[in-house]
């Protein structure tokens, strides 16, 4: 007895950095393996192939993907920042995250400087993670910076 078909075909990683799904005997690369774009992609294309009976259509075109994982997740996502956004204010530690993503690339051949940068976040958190980011202002930072010296 054959195995069933899966409802939800795999997404792996291919050797040359993609994301990639076989379906039939046909395989579809989705953009760098694990990135937003990849992961809508895969999204778009199992909802395309739920919807056919586990099937894709015979006209079906990959490089529409792009645009059925738009309007998918451009519903959802403004449903989510309108009444989530709205409400919470920036505050210190959300800055220091951003900084945080930026020191993990820009420093990524120089453990020191990173590890520097990423000491100096903690410190910041610690002190004035709590409070609204356009309330630090040069006062407070000069403050920190006394503390630091």
């Amino acid at each position: 007895m054959a195995r069933p078909r899966s409802k939800a075909p795999q997404r792996t990683y291919h050797i040359s950095g993609q994301s990639v799904v076989r379906i039939g005997l046909r395989d579809y690369y989705l953009g760098p393996h694990d990135s937003s774009e990849s992961i809508r992609r895969y999204a778009a294309l199992i909802t395309v192939y739920q919807a056919n009976g586990l099937t894709l259509p015979e006209d079906f075109d990959a490089s529409t993907l792009d645009l059925q994982a738009a309007a998918m997740f451009e519903q959802q996502a403004t449903e989510v920042v309108a009444c989530e956004q709205e409400a919470l204010p920036v505050t210190v530690k959300n800055v220091t995250v951003c900084y945080r993503d930026h020191i993990a690339t820009k420093y990524a051949n120089t453990p020191q400087e990173h590890h520097r940068h990423s000491r100096l976040c903690d410190q910041l958190d610690d002190k004035f993670g709590d409070i609204e980011a356009t309330d630090f202002g040069p006062v407070r930072l000069k403050a920190f910076r006394d503390d630091r010296v």
